[in-house]
């Protein structure tokens, strides 16, 4: 059922991916060459879905600290989202190619993404970006809530 703290839950972190996405885009484009794709699209629906299932979905207890706390947890959940969707793409590229001898080093493959472009994120602009981000997007889903019933 669509709900307004749903929606906003699901703007919210579908910007916020999207920022994200451009900020890591230039730091490995810094480090590396690469073609993206629909690097940004894909990471604004990732946003969007948990946006829209969880920090819109689930209610947080009652307060100002524990809005702000699900809001860093619709976060870290984004993230991990983000890094096990194109973990997988890239997964299933390199398998097309028999770069891999069986299905476990396959699924070592995703986390081996993980662990290859997460330093990316680690940059202060990007940590900025998701720090406030969170905070905004557990406030204003939050005030979405208490508004819209």
């Amino acid at each position: 059922m669509p709900t307004g703290p749903k929606l906003v839950g699901a703007l919210c972190l579908a910007i916020l991916a999207a920022i994200v996405a451009e900020l890591s885009k230039q730091a490995v484009l810094a480090d590396r060459s690469m073609a993206f794709g629909y690097f940004t699209p894909v990471s604004a629906l990732v946003g969007g879905f948990v946006g829209w299932r969880f920090l819109g979905g689930t209610r947080p207890e009652p307060g100002l600290v524990a809005t702000i706390s699900h809001g860093f947890s619709g976060v870290i959940i984004m993230l991990s989202l983000g890094f096990f969707v194109f973990g997988t793409y890239t997964m299933i590229a390199n398998s097309l190619d028999r770069r891999y001898r069986d299905v476990m080093e396959a699924l070592r493959g995703i986390i081996d993404f993980a662990i290859e472009f997460a330093p990316f994120l680690l940059r202060y602009d990007t940590m900025i970006a998701l720090f406030a981000g969170a905070v905004v997007s557990g406030l204003l889903t939050g005030l979405a809530r208490r508004h819209w019933r």
